[in-house]
Formats: structure tokens, sequence, C-alpha cells
């Protein structure tokens, strides 16, 4: 009971930010949509089950993005570093005196051009009130194909992102799902929400039904995560692998092991200011314990 308990009081404290970010973020002119958290909750557990959530996640259009960064940072978020070599969907804020925290999305994994996936999407929004503030949050047919991505893209590490996809093939009419299928093209997603589809076995059938064919000769970035690994980890030992050159392979490794400071705290927790020998031990011992995971997926995925 107080775990769930726990998880609630989160959830409320999230969607408090989400309301008082969007807020400030429309007053600057960026006008947001909400992916995930209350969005996927209210969809898919009306059940009364809690789909707990631990961040606010908002897509921005990318001209909009240093804007966005303004406004974050006059709020009190300080933009978590991300490592050089490889540049995320998304950046992390982390609020300076709270454990708040928010993913600024200018694109999403496997999804095509930041632009024109902003373009298509103005017209699959819908309004929810989180917090007393009416926020955008995708319809259903994107919320459908962002589901089966973000699955795909977190393949095999449980938590709540299977559960929606588990869900969302039972709740979801063929309907929205043959919409879901169209929209997935439009935004350069066809192949993953196709791969994601036939990963799971309610999904399968789906595509069986709809006439939704598996894909052939997969990119490396889904053969990644249907091996079963993070894909960022398999990512850089892929990058390592087909540098060109001992400079290009320093510049790679380098960036692993020696991230800034901000980012490996991320990684392995602890608070500003402490030991930052201490911080890199216990990220480098992160990283080895990813290794033996990372290194037979990417074995798998290049058979």
């Amino acid at each position: 009971m107080s775990e769930a308990f726990g998880a609630a009081a989160a959830s409320l404290a999230i969607d408090a930010q989400t309301a008082r970010v969007v807020t400030a973020l429309r007053a600057a002119g960026v006008d947001p949509i909400l992916l995930k958290g209350p969005a996927v909750a209210a969809w898919l557990y009306r059940d009364g089950r809690l789909r707990p959530y631990g961040d606010t996640d908002l897509l921005v259009a990318a001209a909009e993005q240093p804007e966005a960064a303004r406004v974050l940072s006059a709020l009190g978020y300080v933009e978590n570093p991300t490592l050089r070599t490889f540049p995320t969907p998304a950046t992390a804020w982390l609020h300076a005196t709270s454990s708040l925290e928010l993913d600024l999305h200018t694109r999403l994994w496997s999804w095509g051009d930041s632009d024109q996936v902003w373009r298509v999407l103005q017209a699959h929004t819908q309004p929810l009130r989180v917090a007393g503030v009416e926020v955008r949050v995708l319809d259903d047919a994107a919320k459908a194909v962002h589901v089966v991505t973000h699955a795909l893209q977190h393949m095999y590490e449980g938590e709540k992102w299977n559960e929606d996809l588990d869900r969302a093939l039972v709740l979801v009419d063929d309907g929205t799902w043959a919409a879901a299928a169209r929209l997935a093209g439009e935004v350069g997603a066809a192949e993953a929400f196709a791969v994601g589809l036939h990963a799971h076995p309610g999904g399968a059938a789906l595509c069986e039904r709809l006439g939704i064919a598996a894909p052939r000769d997969l990119e490396l970035q889904y053969r990644y995560s249907l091996a079963g690994t993070r894909y960022v980890g398999v990512q850089h030992l892929d990058a390592f692998v087909e540098a060109r050159g001992l400079r290009a392979r320093a510049a790679v490794l380098r960036d692993r092991v020696l991230p800034p400071l901000a980012y490996a705290r991320s990684k392995v927790g602890g608070a500003a200011g402490r030991d930052r020998v201490w911080t890199y031990v216990r990220y480098w011992v992160w990283i080895a314990g990813k290794a033996p995971a990372t290194l037979r997926a990417w074995l798998a995925a290049r058979r």
C-alpha cells in the first residue's frame, strides 16, 4: 500500500510540474505536446490500475527548442549533459532544488525527420486536463504508434512500456490500429511500427488481420532492440568497431568512459558536489555490469 501511495504521490507531483511548465512555455509562444504519462494512463488504465510515471515528456518543434530551453532554465531546471558523439531524441532537464525531471524532445526514437513529424502531428492531438491545465496530447492513433515504437526501444526491459503495449493490443480496436499504421508511414516510423508489432504475439496476430508485413533486412538499431539490451550501450560498441582510425576510436571510447561528470552522476545517482573519483568509479562499475549483455546483443544482431 505504501509503495502504491508513493507512486501515486510522485505522479501527482509530475502532473503539477507538467502544468507549470506547459503554462510557462505557452506564455513564451511554445505549445508542446505531452507524451506518455497521464496521456497513456487515461487511455489504457481506466480499470483503476496505477500507471506510475517519474518524469514529464514534452515534444516541441525543433526550431522552438532554444526558447523552450530558455524557459526551463528560468524555471530552475538544469540540462543534464548528453554524450557528445551520440545525440539523443531528448534532453533531460533536472530541477535544481528538487528531484523533478523533464525530458524535452525534438524528435522521437525511430521516427523520421523532426520537422515533418511535428507538422504531421499537429492534426493528431487532443486536449487533456492535467493538474487543472488543458494540455495537448497525442490522439489515439498517434499514441498507438508511439506505444509500439517505445516498447521496441525498450524491448525486454519489462516495466511499464511493455504493459502499455499489452493493454493497447487488447483495448484498441482494429480501426484505430489501421489508422496508426497509416500514420506510421507518414511520420517515417513504418518499419519500427511493424517490427514492434511482429515482436509481440498479440501484435503479430494484429498484423495478420491488417496485412502488415514483417520487414526484412532490419536496420541495426531494431536488431539491437530485438537482441535484448539497451540501445545506447550497443550503439557505442558498434561505433567503436566501425570507427576509422585510432583517433576516431579514441574519441568514441573517451566519450563513453569519461563523459561529463553530471552525465555519469545521472546514471549512478549521487548528489552534486560529491567526490568526483567515486562517481566515476561507480559509473565504470555500472558500464562493466552492462558489458556482457551488450556484447551478446551486438554479436546476435550481426549474425
